[in-house]
């Protein structure tokens, strides 16, 4: 009978059941911690969504669906290009003098210093654009809206 129920535990642990039963959590929001981390993720989104939309002009967002869903172009795709930048087969040069020259009306991502983007990248944001807002709960969902700097300061 132990060993039965042992295979058994071991056969759901191999099917993927821990992980189903996370999904299902997630869908159905069955607890409060579930509900709270949601709502904090869902109350982020809409404040970056209407900061996208209310930009004139090009913007950069690292949430390419928030991206889209404010009728904005998408410049690149960051995991795409910065991997592709790192690796030394796509020219980020271009990109990098849309950052410097500050193409975009607001610039908003998650953590450029988490080793993603490239030192290019993060050096041409920093210089170009200054940090103005953190949307969001850090253990939940997070953004750092970056403005272009005014010239000359």
């Amino acid at each position: 009978m132990r060993v039965s129920v042992l295979v058994v535990v071991f056969l759901a642990a191999l099917t993927g059941l821990p992980a189903s039963l996370r999904r299902i959590e997630s869908a159905f929001r069955l607890t409060s911690g579930v509900r709270a981390i949601q709502d904090a993720q869902y109350s982020s989104a809409a404040r970056v969504l209407k900061i996208l939309e209310q930009t004139p002009g090009p913007v950069w967002c690292e949430n390419m669906v928030l991206t889209m869903k404010a009728h904005k172009d998408i410049p690149i795709e960051p995991g795409i290009e910065e991997f592709l930048a790192k690796a030394g087969i796509w020219d980020e040069t271009a990109f990098v003098h849309m950052i410097s020259t500050q193409k975009f009306g607001v610039i908003i991502m998650r953590d450029i210093h988490n080793g993603f983007f490239t030192n290019a990248t993060v050096r041409a944001i920093e210089t170009n654009y200054a940090a103005t807002e953190q949307i969001g709960d850090l253990e939940a969902d997070h953004y750092t809206v970056f403005m272009p700097r005014q010239r000359g300061l």
